[in-house]
């Protein structure tokens, strides 16, 4: 139903973890260690031209087949950011396209960012929704633990992306209108007013929007209790994944529309 490609050296930690972390079998594609081994010259001298030739030069793309695809990749860098512009022109209306990507600090190399932010042109074209998490927000949010554990929030915040949409959103997706650049939070909570709790959790996130809200909810809880506990957010959608997963808590993603 959906498949997990990650591109270049941050993608393919990204798409990693999700692999050890959950029973999906992503796709690594990098030019090393990799399912699917990639020139960088050759990357870089397609990354922008139309999809049918990418498709030509690159026929392992008939191998990434799903009706969804989630693209995970570190932009800025040579791979993983060519890969996710031609994945993007060459997929563009035969599958559902979903992008999980970071930005560079502003404080590394500024051809880095910059070459980051013209993909996001490619990106906005051709991908139905994307998630962008800027590593700024890391450095701002939380400035209180070490880098080295910040570092690994955007993996988590994609893992619980990925697991909410194939638990909750690809059945629903027909009913909510979500497309474009999205932003997003991930919240646990526990106790009398676990549900509450998560939400704020989530709604504290670097990353999250001002835009209508989208509300998944996973954990041993009921729809009706969701709905009652998040209707003072005014949310646009609320549904729920029964688990017992985390045992006493709840989880929320909330999703906001740009």
């Amino acid at each position: 139903m959906l498949s997990v490609a990650g591109c270049g050296g941050a993608g393919t930690k990204f798409a990693s973890y999700i692999g050890s972390s959950t029973t999906l079998r992503p796709i690594i594609i990098n030019d090393t260690n990799a399912d699917i081994g990639v020139d960088r010259r050759k990357i870089l001298a397609y990354s922008t031209v139309d999809g049918k030739l990418i498709s030509m030069a690159f026929p392992w793309l008939s191998r990434i087949n799903s009706p969804y695809i989630f693209v995970l990749a570190g932009l800025g860098g040579i791979v993983g950011t060519g890969l996710a512009r031609m994945l993007g022109r060459a997929k563009k209306h035969r599958t559902k396209l979903i992008g999980l990507f970071t930005l560079p600090f502003s404080s590394e190399n500024k051809e880095r960012r910059k070459y980051a932010l013209e993909a996001l042109e490619d990106i906005g074209k051709y991908y139905d929704m994307y998630f962008l998490l800027d590593n700024d927000g890391l450095v701002k949010h939380y400035s209180h633990v070490p880098i080295t554990v910040a570092m690994r929030i955007p993996a988590e915040v994609m893992k619980h992306i990925v697991l909410d949409f194939k638990n909750i959103m690809i059945k629903n997706i027909l009913n909510v209108p979500i497309n474009g650049r999205l932003g997003v939070g991930i919240g646990f909570g526990a106790g009398k007013n676990k549900i509450e709790v998560a939400i704020e959790d989530a709604l504290d996130s670097p990353w999250i929007g001002n835009g209508e809200k989208i509300m998944l909810f996973s954990g041993d809880i009921d729809i009706e209790d969701a709905k009652v506990a998040s209707r003072n957010y005014e949310p646009i959608f609320v549904d729920v994944f029964r688990t017992q997963q985390y045992g006493e808590e709840v989880k929320v993603t909330i999703i906001t529309l740009e």
